[in-house]
């Protein structure tokens, strides 16, 4: 695979804070990096902390109104609420606040980011015909061949692992794109980003 050159064109943007305390060890806001992806991002599990803090805040209220009196009981599940609570609010505060100019950048990222991860990959004609090699599809996921489009300091604050120089792997790219894409709201499906059929252009 040849590698590619193309220069950013994406100026530093390191303020940006896509992890937060909850992603990182020990809860620390400068510890070490736990999770591949923000918490924030985790739709599911957001949900259902919510789902679970209703029904705990039901049961108290049912116990409350039919003069179920268990001291220990009650305790135990207030205490389990509040950490429930605080964990909800946690999560919900680390998702980035973006002003204007961070929106702007970041969609130029995002922007360059599709240009680089769709050139890496087969197009749907490829796949659908089996023409694809799934062997070099799986280094090019793996092997760290592409150019790394973005500023260091935003591969940094999004947690990429890239190496001699920038270059990484598709995998981190895509994992970029996904996290750029769900702070500016928009899809963050890399799939869709395949080309149609081949096209005149560079084979990574």
């Amino acid at each position: 695979m040849k590698k590619t050159t193309k220069q950013s064109t994406n100026k530093p943007m390191g303020d940006i804070v896509f992890f937060g305390a909850v992603d990182r060890k020990e809860g620390q806001e400068d510890g070490i990096i736990t999770s591949e992806y923000p918490a924030w991002m985790h739709d599911f599990q957001i949900d259902e902390l919510r789902e679970e803090i209703e029904a705990g805040n039901r049961n108290l209220a049912y116990q409350k109104k039919h003069l179920i009196f268990d001291p220990e009981t009650r305790y135990r599940m207030n205490e389990q609420l509040e950490k429930k609570e605080k964990r909800l609010e946690e999560i919900l505060k680390t998702r980035p606040k973006l002003r204007p100019k961070d929106k702007d950048d970041l969609a130029n990222a995002r922007r360059e980011l599709e240009e680089t991860i769709r050139d890496s990959m087969y197009t749907r004609s490829e796949m659908k015909l089996g023409t694809a090699n799934p062997h070099e599809e799986a280094r090019r996921m793996s092997e760290h061949r592409l150019k790394c489009p973005l500023s260091p300091e935003l591969a940094r604050s999004l947690n990429l692992k890239t190496i001699d120089d920038g270059y990484c792997n598709r995998t981190q790219l895509e994992k970029a794109y996904k996290i750029i894409s769900r702070a500016l709201g928009e899809h963050a499906t890399t799939e869709s980003l395949r080309r149609d059929r081949v096209t005149v252009r560079s084979r990574h």
